[in-house]
């Protein structure tokens, strides 16, 4: 789940944040993002404090549905949009998206 106010920009800029982390050395990180960084982080902490689903499923070969999982749950959206099968595969989303729903949330799997 990510806080009311963001917008899609800052769900994108915290989902490529966390993947540029990895494809970046440190320099390039730091030289490339420098005068960003501070919002970045400020983002970047304030979706760690949100409610989330947790270990739902993973690509690392621990989880034989992992591909038909992630064909129905979209990579960020709004709750509302899961289909049936979703909350079948997975028995938590129920629950959870009862909870929440209509929120924007970003699948950070």
């Amino acid at each position: 789940m990510v806080p009311d106010h963001w917008q899609l920009k800052d769900c994108m800029v915290v989902a490529y944040l966390t993947k540029c982390n990895f494809m970046l050395s440190d320099e390039e990180f730091k030289n490339y993002h420098k005068c960003e960084q501070e919002n970045w982080d400020h983002l970047y902490d304030e979706l760690i404090r949100q409610p989330c689903i947790y270990n739902y499923t993973s690509d690392d070969g621990g989880d034989p549905d992992h591909k038909s999982i992630m064909k129905n749950i979209p990579l960020a959206g709004r709750l509302y949009h899961f289909s049936k099968k979703s909350y079948k595969m997975v028995p938590e989303l129920d629950d959870f998206a009862r909870k929440y729903t209509g929120k924007r949330y970003i699948c950070m799997n």
